[in-house]
């Protein structure tokens, strides 16, 4: 059975003028009319865990959302997803730019969460083990994420005592304003035109960051060489992926 729902909380969602519908697919059409159902609700609070529920997404990931106070800013769940982290973060829940898991993890270091990606990206693997790899390689790469435009990704990665060291570091590749409301375009694009002409060479200039909590110490050959500090709370935050025993390539 499908089912549709015109967007999360109801009403419909629109992207550069048109409506944007979420499809549900299942086995089960009672379930798959009541997901749908529940998620196009506009008492959207009391949908979130029944819907993820009826989707298969783990208990301990759809307490953690529904808890949230701003369940629409992707920026400030992605953040709070990595302040809930403690552990290695697996690359496999890597969603800075590309979900495996479709919804969001509890922490970058869920079992549960990384069990449901891992069935994922196996069943990519069978169908195009070419485009498998080179998704593999592109999540492996640790992440300074500031939100959806502005990201950095650091090669040849690891992780010393004295922070991250690196070979190189590149902008996100994402096309400017990617995914931003039609109202926000232009300001988003402003917004990552300014990190790649400014930020981006700062940390391109050095080969290890890193951070104290107030800022980000920038050396290069063990000489510090710049220090960026941060102006509010969660203003980057350095998401090590695939520093988990093997190094970054």
């Amino acid at each position: 059975g499908a089912g549709a729902g015109g967007g999360n909380g109801g009403g419909g969602g629109h992207e550069a003028g048109g409506v944007v519908y979420d499809l549900f697919i299942g086995r089960d059409a009672a379930l798959v009319e009541e997901a749908a159902r529940r998620y196009d609700s506009p008492r959207v609070e009391d949908a979130v865990e029944r819907v993820g529920e009826l989707l298969g997404y783990p208990a301990c990931c759809r307490r953690a959302f529904a808890a949230l106070e701003d369940r629409g800013d992707n920026t400030a769940v992605r953040l709070a997803t990595a302040a809930r982290t403690t552990g290695a973060y697996d690359w496999l829940l890597n969603n800075s730019c590309v979900n495996l898991a479709p919804f969001y993890p509890c922490r970058y270091d869920c079992p549960e969460a990384a069990r449901f990606a891992r069935a994922v990206f196996d069943r990519l693997a069978e169908i195009s083990p070419a485009y498998a790899a080179r998704l593999r390689d592109m999540l492996r790469r640790p992440v300074l994420f500031f939100d959806a435009w502005r990201r950095l990704v650091f090669r040849g990665a690891r992780l010393s005592p004295e922070g991250l060291r690196y070979a190189r570091v590149e902008p996100d590749p994402q096309t400017p304003g990617a995914g931003a409301p039609p109202s926000d375009l232009g300001f988003a694009r402003a917004m990552q035109e300014h990190f790649i002409n400014e930020v981006w060479p700062i940390f391109a200039g050095a080969d290890q960051v890193h951070h104290d909590g107030a800022a980000f110490v920038l050396s290069r050959g063990g000489r510090e060489v710049a220090v960026l500090r941060r102006i509010a709370a969660g203003a980057g935050v350095l998401m090590p992926f695939g520093l988990d025993g093997e190094e970054g390539a």
